[in-house]
Parts: structure tokens; C-alpha cells; sequence
């Protein structure tokens, strides 16, 4: 009997482990699907990424160009429209990738030196008027306790608050929004605790979406998506960077009541930088130095070659990498742009050739690509560029680039496009530029519109002195401020400006 039950426990045994491996082959075959399966979902998205943006690129680089000559009202507002709606797409573009590059762990966090305040008010200020056309009272709390400089990725925590303040304003119809900026209580050896609240009056969430409103692509329930629009992908996407930065963002909400989204970062130091944080001024020149531009793409180079030249460098340009091989040993370029995904000989593979060229082994390589994926890619090169650069390079970011690599010869007074305005402004007595300065300051302190039509009325007044032009350019402020054209009349702003704090030295 013994036996017999012993073969019988046998039978079994064998059967289970018989079963357990063919449970472990599917779980090891299921495994490698989906590994499968991501590494084409990364591949699909790298591609997209990069067939999207190269002409989305060429669109908003050239309507940029476009945006700063000589235009007229109607056709410049055509051209911001584009530039808008452009770049709108160009988010949407982003939130998608953004979130495949968290997911795939290819997000990586750069820390810098960054101005705190500066930032928060920079979003604050986007915001401004978008709050005033809703009647809605735009509020920003800055900690005095915060240290002035610190060493946190600026970009995403812009994005962050991007999104936390553009939602509490959509869903907020009447009372307030509040931008608090706090240094927190946790702290440690490895750094303080900033905190970022946002606060709203809007419509609330409901205890049961407080989870699922955190999960790509989802929404609250009962959210009318033609009245508020939107992905479901924002607070996602801003969790998980909060993650990232050693951080967590928390909701506190009752529907019907408003809402307090709280990101906590963790560990974050105070930092020196080595150079006074200034302005960069979008109309200097340099000297005519060469940059070696490659890329594949000749609507790209046609565009980087024309914002180079206005800049007063010489561009030379190639359309693969054995191409820019050859030129760059040639012409041993102060600077060379380049991009990744050509034929022939790919940017890696081209760099990797010119790093052992002893003549162009200190020159700076720039990488540069329209892919967010590839980014990631390339993060993991760091030795191999410079630096890494995602196109579109809008005009300011392109002379921020080229500030570090070249020394301006000249400053004068716009690089795109006959400034008027400026010229204007020269014209006056240094009272009068002074008075004009303060008022243009007090508009970006107060925010109000108000300063901007004080500004106009200024200018209106001493139009009666005899000077006509100051008359056009007082009607041509009064059109913005009438017109809601906030992005005109900011940018603009900060160009008098600097060009006014420039006359007064």
C-alpha cells in the first residue's frame, strides 16, 4: 500500500511541476510580447516625434522670422495666430512623448542654479491676463525664507506649474486662483523642502476622481470636454515628474468648493551662480565666425542658416554626416549644430569621427534633434556633445546657445526686421526715457493694463511736442491693449525695456 501511495504522490508531484513549467514558458512568452510590444510602441513614438516636429519646426521657425519684418497689422496678427496655434500643437506633441519617455524611464533630471522667483513670475505673468479676461483674481504668494538661487530643474518645474495653474484657471469661473511658492517644513542634511500650492474657487473634484485624475487620459467624471477641452494627460505627467524630483503632489478638494494641488520637492539645495543672472538682449551681433549646421532636412537648414546670419556669423551647411565631416576639416568651424537622424552617416557616428580629429577635437558639437526619444538616447552620450539641444531653437534660446560659444561684437537694434520703436525711444530726453522705463516696470509688477495705456497716453502727450512717430506708436500700443494682444504687448515690453535700461548706463 505504501508503495502504491507513494506512486500516486509521484503522479502528482510530476503533473504540478509539469504545470509550473508550462506557467512559467507562458508568463517568460508573455514577458517578451510585451517587451516586444514596447520597444515598437518606443520605436512608433520616436518616429512620430520626429516626422511631426521637422515640419512643425520649419512652420514655427519660419512664421518667427516672418513675426519680426516688416509687416503689417492685420498680416503680423496672421503670423502670431500661426505662431499660437503652432505651438499649441507642438505641446500636445509633448505632453504624448513626455509621457513615454517617463514611462520608459528615459526622462532624465537636469539640475542648474536656477532664479526661484523669477520663474514662478514668469508663469504668474503668462497667466495674468488669461485670469483677468475670466474676472478671476490671479494671487502670488512668494516665501521670503526661500533662498534666491536653487539647484532644481527649472524646466520641469515651469511644466509643473504650467499645468497646475493653466487648470486651475479653466476650471475656476468665478473668485480666485493662488500661486503659492513656500519653503516647507521637512528638511534635512541634504537640502530644504519647497513647496508649490495652487489654489483655486473653480468647480472641485470629487473624492472619487481624487485618484483617477492622476492616471493618463483620464478625466473627473461627468467633465464636459467641449467646454474644458484637454487630454487627461497633464497631471499625470506632472506626478510623475514630481516623482522624479524626489518629490510627490498631493490634491485637497471638495466639489463645488475649489481646489489645492501641493507638490513637495524634497532635498532641494540652495545654489550660487557663477555670472549675474541678466536678460539676454534678442539684438546683438557677432563677429563673423563660422557655424557648421547638419541636417538632413533642407527646410531646417534653410532656417537655421537665416537666424545664424542674422546674428552675423558665417554658415556653413552639410546634409549627412560624411558631408560634414569633410567640411568641418576643412573649415575647422568655431561651432558646429548637429543633427542625428541623417543618411549616409548618422550625427553620432559623424561626431564620433571628428572627436578623433585632433583639429576638431575641442570644437564644441551641439546636438540637436526633433525627437524626444532620441533625446533620451542621447543623454546617455553626454561625453560625446556639448550639450543636447530638442528643436524647434526659438530665436532667444538660439542666442542663449550661441552667448556661451561667442563674445557679441555689437549690440543694435533688432537682428530680424527695422525696429522703429526703438528708434523712437532714442530720440527722447533721458527724463522721459526714465519716466517710460518705470512705467513699463510697474506693467509687469502690477499687471495691469491700465500702465499700459498710461504708457500710450505718455507718448500721446509728447506727440504734441512735434514728433508724429511717437503719436503711431502710442495708437499701435492702445490697438494691443484693446486688441488683447497680451503676447504682443509683453514682448515688446521687455524689448523697450532693455533698451531703455540699456540708454540709461
Amino acid at each position: 500500500m505504501f508503495v502504491l501511495f507513494m506512486l500516486f504522490v509521484n503522479r502528482n508531484l510530476s503533473r504540478e511541476v509539469r504545470r509550473r513549467r508550462e506557467v512559467e514558458a507562458e508568463l517568460l512568452k508573455a514577458k517578451e510580447l510585451a517587451e516586444s510590444a514596447n520597444r515598437a510602441k518606443s520605436e512608433f513614438l520616436s518616429n512620430m516625434s520626429h516626422e511631426i516636429r521637422t515640419p512643425l519646426n520649419s512652420i514655427l521657425g519660419f512664421a518667427e522670422i516672418l513675426q519680426h519684418s516688416s509687416l503689417g497689422s492685420k498680416e503680423q496678427r496672421y503670423v502670431e495666430n500661426i505662431l499660437k496655434s503652432g505651438k499649441v500643437l507642438m505641446d500636445i506633441i509633448n505632453d504624448i512623448l513626455d509621457l513615454s519617455r517617463v514611462e520608459a524611464g528615459k526622462m532624465l533630471i537636469q539640475k542648474h542654479p536656477v532664479e526661484l522667483e523669477a520663474l514662478v513670475r514668469e508663469v504668474y505673468g503668462l497667466f495674468l491676463m488669461k485670469a483677468k479676461e475670466k474676472n478671476l483674481d490671479l494671487d502670488l504668494v512668494i516665501d521670503e525664507r526661500l533662498p534666491k538661487i536653487l539647484v532644481i530643474d527649472g524646466t520641469r518645474v515651469r511644466q509643473i506649474l504650467f499645468n497646475l495653474v493653466g487648470n486651475a484657471i479653466k476650471f475656476t469661473h468665478k473668485g480666485y486662483v493662488r500661486i503659492s511658492v513656500e519653503r516647507g517644513e521637512r528638511e534635512s542634511a541634504g537640502g530644504i523642502e519647497l513647496v508649490l500650492r495652487i489654489k483655486d474657487s473653480g468647480i472641485g473634484i470629487a473624492q472619487a476622481d481624487s485618484i483617477k485624475i492622476f492616471e493618463a487620459f483620464e478625466q473627473q467624471s461627468g467633465q464636459d470636454n467641449r467646454l474644458y477641452g484637454g487630454t487627461g494627460l497633464g497631471l499625470a505627467i506632472c506626478q510623475r515628474l514630481a516623482k522624479l524630483m524626489d518629490g510627490e503632489i498631493s490634491l485637497v478638494s471638495q466639489e463645488g468648493l475649489g481646489s489645492e494641488f501641493i507638490v513637495s520637492l524634497q532635498g532641494v539645495i540652495a545654489g550660487v551662480v557663477d555670472q549675474p543672472l541678466e536678460r539676454i538682449s534678442p539684438s546683438c551681433r557677432f563677429g563673423s565666425e563660422w557655424v557648421l549646421v547638419v541636417d538632413d532636412v533642407e527646410e531646417n537648414l534653410e532656417l537655421t542658416s537665416a537666424l545664424l546670419e542674422a546674428f552675423g556669423l558665417q554658415v556653413a551647411t552639410a546634409k549627412d554626416g560624411e558631408e560634414a565631416l569633410e567640411i568641418a576639416q576643412n573649415l575647422e568651424p568655431k561651432l558646429i549644430l548637429m543633427d542625428l537622424r541623417m543618411p549616409k552617416m548618422d550625427g553620432f557616428e559623424a561626431t564620433k569621427e571628428m572627436r578623433k580629429l585632433k583639429a576638431l577635437r575641442s570644437t564644441p558639437i551641439v546636438a540637436l534633434t526633433a525627437s524626444l526619444i532620441e533625446k533620451g538616447k542621447m543623454e546617455a552620450h553626454q561625453d560625446l556633445f556639448d550639450e543636447i539641444w530638442q528643436k524647434p531653437l526659438p530665436l532667444q534660446t538660439l542666442q542663449a546657445l550661441l552667448l556661451r560659444y561667442f563674445t557679441p561684437i555689437e549690440m543694435q537694434e533688432d537682428s530680424i526686421g527695422a525696429r522703429p520703436d526703438l528708434a523712437i525711444l532714442a530720440s527722447l530726453s533721458s527724463t522721459h526715457q526714465m519716466f517710460l522705463l518705470e512705467l513699463i516696470r510697474s506693467y509687469f509688477t502690477k499687471g495691469s493694463l491700465e500702465e499700459a495705456k498710461a504708457f500710450a497716453s505718455y507718448l500721446h502727450a509728447l506727440a504734441k511736442e512735434g514728433n508724429d512717430a511717437l503719436e503711431g506708436l502710442s495708437k499701435e500700443i492702445l490697438e494691443w491693449v484693446e486688441g488683447f494682444e497680451i503676447d504682443t504687448l509683453e514682448k515688446r515690453f521687455r524689448e523697450m525695456e532693455r533698451f531703455l535700461e540699456g540708454e540709461k548706463e
